[in-house]
């Protein structure tokens, strides 16, 4: 029993107040209480409760960490989806600072030259 980790946490008003004990490791094993202590009591109560109905069924049980593990490989793949995202927004960042930088440039009588520069075959004021 002491490998499995539990989870104490406040519930909102909303909920209904107190706490929620659960184990993140044993799907549906939870309780609530009104203080902490009550909620530790009733979650050791269904963690009980919760292994008494799987041993009976012949269920699987999983390992402790279970969960967690899971939980850290959806971390780890977040990360470094944003660590992508963060690569091609600082790459789009320095393409529109160039760009910026190309247009500042044709404020001063370049732009036929940025144009050209650029592959583009619109017609350039002749004022520029």
């Amino acid at each position: 029993m002491a490998e499995y980790p539990m989870v104490i946490a406040p519930l909102s008003e909303e909920d209904g107040g107190g706490f929620v004990a659960y184990f993140p490791d044993l799907p549906g094993c939870m309780s609530d209480g009104e203080t902490r202590e009550e909620a530790l009591e009733n979650g050791l109560d269904a963690f009980d409760c919760w292994m008494d109905a799987q041993k009976a069924r012949d269920a699987t049980i999983d390992p402790p960490g279970a969960a967690m593990t899971a939980v850290e490989q959806r971390i780890a793949a977040l990360s470094d989806a944003l660590s992508a995202a963060r690569t091609r927004a600082d790459a789009a960042e320095k393409r529109v600072q160039a760009l910026e930088d190309r247009l500042a440039g044709s404020r001063t009588g370049k732009a036929k030259q940025l144009y050209a520069e650029d592959g583009f075959r619109e017609k350039v004021p002749a004022s520029a």
